[in-house]
């Protein structure tokens, strides 16, 4: 008799291990909440890829009209994308992907129930959803539930003027930019922003790749660093990049505006809400 298997959670952990378990013979259930694939799928990866796509063929359009003839009429600029049908894409890439995925599940013959389960014995679960409560009995269970985003105190009077990882994708305009500010950067990022920078220049690099940096707040950031501020972002040692992290720190720098991509502490982003 095969063995009968609980998967909770479709997403990129729960999934994989569902087909893998009837590949090997068992008798497999998933069980999901919210929608197959889970937050890598729906509201991370997948959406993250599905916006870069856009933007290289942006930028691939912007370095086709430099190479065309004066006259060729071609008057394309990033200005003109519709953000609303940028989204839709989006959400066309992720639904096509989702489709494939439940149609793979329904070709493999696995169980799937809709809803939120629950252990109510040692070898059954409980899942609640719109079937009403459905009892499934087990021989062994995998717990791949996942994350949510959440708001601790003292963010949770703001959620209405912040976003989370299920929410960025569906903004209602096109920030005008999302910069690092520079107490939130960490020295990997650091170091792979130097080596991938346009800037020529270190000073010119800490205006243009930071949010509230500028070109006092950059010299004096070099200052205390001991670093050139001509100094070539791309030619810096570990030793340099060890010191420029270190004063990034250290110098008072304007707190960041509300569309701050990097976590800056919890005392500072506060003082900016309010």
């Amino acid at each position: 008799m095969s063995k009968k298997v609980i998967v909770i959670g479709a997403g990129p952990g729960g999934y994989p291990a569902a087909l893998r378990l009837k590949e090997l013979g068992a008798d497999v259930t998933i069980v999901e909440a919210r929608d197959f694939g889970g937050a890598c799928l729906n509201r991370g990866c997948i959406p993250s890829k599905a916006f870069l796509d856009t933007g290289h063929r942006v930028h691939a359009f912007d370095g086709l009209r430099k190479l065309l003839k004066d006259d060729s009429g071609f008057n394309f600029s990033p200005a003109m994308l519709d953000w609303e049908k940028v989204k839709a894409r989006r959400a066309e890439v992720v639904s096509k992907l989702r489709t494939s995925l439940e149609k793979l599940f329904q070709a493999k013959k696995i169980e799937v129930i809709r809803g939120k389960a629950a252990f109510s014995g040692p070898n059954e679960v409980t899942v609640t959803g719109p079937q009403g409560e459905v009892k499934k009995f087990f021989d062994a269970a995998i717990l791949a539930a996942g994350t949510r985003p959440g708001f601790p105190p003292p963010f949770r009077d703001f959620q209405a003027e912040l976003t989370d990882s299920d929410r960025v994708f569906d903004l209602p305009r096109l920030p005008k930019e999302m910069k690092l500010h520079p107490y939130g950067v960490e020295y990997g990022i650091l170091l792979r922003m130097l080596g991938t920078t346009n800037s020529k220049t270190l000073s010119s690099f800490l205006v243009n790749e930071f949010s509230s940096i500028g070109t006092t707040s950059a010299k004096e950031v070099c200052k205390l660093a001991k670093l050139d501020t001509n100094k070539k972002p791309h030619s810096m040692t570990r030793e340099e990049i060890e010191r420029l992290l270190d004063s990034m720190q250290k110098v008072k720098i304007q707190r960041p505006p509300l569309d701050c991509l990097s976590p800056v502490g919890e005392k500072d982003l506060e003082k900016s809400l309010r």
